[in-house]
């Protein structure tokens, strides 16, 4: 069987669902017998101890170039260098701006190796513009496979003119034997998101959603980002500061599924949605935004609402407050739903498309 090194690009290991995947899903690929990987990281900023530790202790070489990353020469003078003294069968990247970085700098290298790009979102801002979506579309068609994290991803890509025969479906996964179901008995009802506090998460629709729904109903969010002070101040004029709980950034998910009887996703747009697998394989009744991606993940399994609806959120909160048997049924619909996503199963395909170019 031919040995394939493989090198996985991304920007950081910090607090976002991509940088999750990879700190599980890199160990699993790296036991894959004719598989090797390694992880390039632009820079160190922001990184996650706890990512980092799950990548490297698998056996997995961190390299760093430890630059700005928008020091777009140093960046390039790095990277080229960097190829020039490293071989890999397969370069793999993630996010933006390595998804330009890398095409760009290997037209310049004498080492000419296939290259992967994963596309782990609907939307991102370059693709409201002309200009911005021309770019793209060039940068693109430099990758030879663009992984899409579900078929709301992959819609997105054709949209934007990506050739249908580049791209392949692969759906994310989380280790199911490391979410258990678990039992709420206090007085207090918690529901919760894990999420960055940004504007495409959209807290404020569950903020506001709160104002409608019983005194012991509470809400506690996961997550650091530049709308705390937004969100928190919007929880102050409307009475509710004292019900609305920020915990900032949790290393350990299972720990903050063990407060919350309900998770609430409400992004405006997502590419899939890890959180929620975890969610429903705990068995939290989970809520989300009826929304490409997203939907698809919960859909069948947990509770969709009407994007940035507060009164649709809210009654599908109440249903399931005041049914304990409907929050009993929705509890065993998740836990069957995220069943489907096993991480096990994320690698087997990774390995057929890396293994697909040398057959």
């Amino acid at each position: 069987m031919f040995w394939m090194k493989i090198l996985h690009i991304i920007n950081n290991l910090s607090k976002g669902g991509a940088e999750k995947l990879l700190s599980l899903l890199l160990p699993k690929l790296n036991k894959i017998n004719n598989l090797e990987i390694d992880v390039l990281l632009i820079t160190d900023e922001g990184s996650i101890k706890l990512y980092k530790d799950l990548i490297s202790q698998s056996g997995i070489k961190i390299h760093q170039l430890n630059c700005g990353l928008y020091e777009f020469l140093k960046v390039a003078s790095k990277l080229f260098k960097f190829f020039e003294a490293n071989k890999f069968d397969i370069i793999h990247v993630h996010l933006f701006p390595c998804f330009y970085y890398i095409p760009f700098v290997q037209c310049f290298s004498k080492v000419k190796t296939k290259l992967f790009f994963t596309e782990h979102s609907t939307k991102n801002k370059r693709s409201n513009s002309f200009f911005g979506r021309k770019v793209d579309w060039f940068f693109y068609s430099r990758y030879d496979k663009v992984v899409a994290i579900g078929d709301a991803v992959k819609s997105a890509l054709i949209a934007r003119g990506i050739n249908e025969k580049k791209i392949i479906v692969i759906e994310n996964g989380i280790d199911l034997s490391l979410y258990k179901k678990i039992v709420k008995n206090d007085y207090l009802f918690k529901i919760g998101m894990v999420g960055r506090l940004n504007s495409p998460k959209n807290q404020k629709v569950i903020i506001k959603a709160l104002k409608f729904l019983p005194q012991n109903i509470v809400l506690l969010l996961a997550g650091d980002g530049k709308e705390k002070n937004v969100l928190s101040d919007l929880a102050m004029d409307l009475g509710l500061q004292d019900r609305v709980v920020f915990l900032g950034f949790i290393d350990d998910v299972n720990l903050f599924f063990k407060k919350i009887d309900i998770h609430i996703l409400s992004s405006k747009w997502e590419g899939f949605g890890l959180s929620a697998v975890e969610s429903m394989a705990c068995g939290i009744p989970t809520i989300a935004s009826d929304v490409p991606g997203l939907s698809n993940v919960v859909f069948d399994g947990g509770i969709l609402f009407k994007e940035n609806d507060e009164n649709d959120l809210a009654q599908k909160i109440k249903d399931l407050y005041g049914n304990r048997n409907y929050y009993n049924e929705i509890q065993k619909s998740c836990i069957q739903k995220a069943a489907l996503f096993d991480l096990d199963e994320t690698a087997t395909k990774y390995k057929g498309l890396y293994n697909s170019l040398f057959n």
